[in-house]
C-alpha cells in the first residue's frame, strides 16, 4: 500500500477497465490528460479532454493504493451527489464504483466532475487568493442544510481522532466585509 503522501498515479495507471468506464461517463474518448498536485489520495486526480474537446476532472483509487482513500471517495461521491443543483462547486458527472457501497468494498473508485477554470492556491496562502475564496466560502456557508443531505464533518484523522463539525467550532459569522 501507498502512503498518502503526494505520490499518485496518473490517467495511464487505471485498469482499462476503469478508464472505460470513466470514459462512458464522459461521453467521450480521453486524448489527454493533465495529473494535478496536491491533495492527499494516491489516487489518481486529472484533469481530462476528449476527443470531441469535453473536460472533465477525475479521481479515482483502489485500495491497493490506500484502503483509506477509497471509502473517503465515496463518502465525498455521496456528499457531493447530495448537493443542491446551485451549490458553487464542481457538478459531479458520475461515478464508477466496483462494490456494493459498504464498508468492506474492495473495488476501484471513480469520480468524476465537470472541469472547471482555474487552480490550486499557492500555499502557504496568499492574502489576494484567500480573499478571493472568502466570498464563495461565506455564500456556503450561509445555504440552509437539509436534513437529509449528509455532511462532511468527521472525517477520521491519522490519530484516530475526528474534526468537530465546522458550524460547532466557528465562533464568528462570516468573514469581515468592508
Amino acid at each position: 500500500m501507498i502512503a498518502a503522501s503526494g505520490r499518485r498515479i496518473g490517467w495511464h495507471d487505471l485498469p482499462p477497465r476503469v478508464r472505460a468506464a470513466v470514459e462512458e461517463i464522459i461521453g467521450g474518448h480521453v486524448t489527454s490528460a493533465d495529473s494535478q498536485t496536491g491533495g492527499f489520495s494516491p489516487g489518481t486526480a486529472d484533469r481530462v479532454r476528449t476527443s470531441s474537446g469535453r473536460r472533465a476532472f477525475v479521481k479515482a483509487v483502489s485500495p491497493a493504493q490506500n484502503e483509506h482513500s477509497v471509502r473517503l471517495a465515496r463518502r465525498e461521491a455521496a456528499i457531493t451527489a447530495a448537493l443542491p443543483a446551485n451549490a458553487p462547486v464542481p457538478r459531479l458527472l458520475g461515478t464508477y464504483d466496483e462494490s456494493t457501497y459498504d464498508e468492506a468494498a474492495t473495488g476501484w473508485i471513480a469520480l468524476v466532475f465537470e472541469d472547471i477554470d482555474g487552480r490550486q492556491p499557492r500555499t502557504p496562502w496568499v492574502d489576494q487568493e484567500l480573499a478571493a475564496g472568502l466570498p464563495t466560502h461565506s455564500r456556503r456557508r450561509r445555504s440552509p442544510t437539509s436534513p437529509q443531505r449528509p455532511t462532511a464533518c468527521a472525517p477520521t484523522s491519522p490519530a484516530g481522532t475526528t474534526w468537530p463539525p465546522i458550524r460547532r467550532t466557528t465562533s464568528t459569522p462570516g468573514p469581515p466585509h468592508s
